[in-house]
């Protein structure tokens, strides 16, 4: 053991070899600093760099060119004008159908091949079966004729009681004698003013509903049996009648007639009196 006056030894340095370590540092994305907290977006300009000024100011020149070609203005036709947008492309010139539509008083309607313009008046124009004074219309079932056509001032009903006179000087009454034949096996019960779209109508596509029956309204008709009744227009004088829509309440199912009218309205006969 070493004495107590002698110094320890110092200990041996030791030469230690440096452990090599291949760690890759780690590489850490700091999110952005939102500059808008509001809207809580992170500020990716560094990300998605903004586009060159030479294809901005390409785009805007697009836009300038596209904006040129539409504009407003009045399509003109016959001295009627209508307004609209023009549009030019590939050196020609576009307008919205309905303006053109309007100009020509029609209307544009989309159909199943493409696009129709109608008339204004004919294009709502109620359609069924047409026929003429005397003919007879309808189905198996029930038939629809009109037995007679005449105007009048004053009229004396044949079917039932009471007198109808014209609404004034200008104004015709328009007296059409109908015919329903039932050509089931079963009474049926009709209503003979028909159903809501029963109107008589002018060559202007003017029409007027029923102004009055004559007879009675409702009507039970036997098997094989006819019920005969009238219907009263007023109709203005100066007007030409074109056709009697009617449309029948039900029996057998909905029905529409379009029976034309005689032309010209001289030719129509006076009603009977009494």
């Amino acid at each position: 053991m070493p004495r107590l006056s002698e110094p320890c030894p110092e200990p041996k340095a030791q030469k230690l070899k440096p452990k090599t370590q291949n760690l890759k540092p780690k590489t850490q994305n700091p999110k952005p600093e939102n500059p808008n907290p509001e809207t809580c977006q992170p500020n990716d300009t560094a990300m998605n760099p903004k586009p060159s000024l030479a294809l901005a100011a390409a785009a805007s020149l697009a836009v300038a060119a596209i904006a040129a070609l539409r504009g407003p203005g009045e399509l003109t036709m016959n001295g009627k004008s209508v307004e609209t947008t023009f549009l030019v492309q590939g050196g020609r010139t576009f307008v919205p159908l309905s303006d053109v539509a309007k100009l020509l008083g029609a209307t544009a309607s989309k159909t199943s091949t493409g696009y129709a313009l109608s008339a204004v008046g004919a294009g709502s124009m109620v359609t069924g079966t047409e026929g003429k004074v005397g003919q007879t219309l309808g189905t198996p079932q029930m038939q629809f004729s009109v037995q007679s056509v005449s105007e009048a001032d004053h009229y004396d009903r044949k079917f039932g009681s009471g007198a109808v006179d014209a609404l004034g000087a200008n104004v015709r009454l328009i007296i059409v004698v109908c015919r329903v034949r039932n050509a089931t096996a079963k009474t049926v019960s009709i209503c003979t003013v028909g159903a809501g779209k029963t109107a008589m109508t002018d060559q202007d596509e003017h029409s007027y509903e029923v102004f009055t029956g004559d007879g009675p309204r409702n009507v039970d008709v036997l098997p094989g049996a006819v019920t005969d009744f009238g219907l009263v227009f007023q109709v203005p004088k100066t007007e030409k009648l074109k056709a009697l829509v009617y449309e029948t309440d039900g029996f057998p199912k909905k029905q529409i007639f379009r029976v034309a009218m005689p032309a010209p309205a001289a030719n129509l006969s006076s009603p009977r009196e009494g």
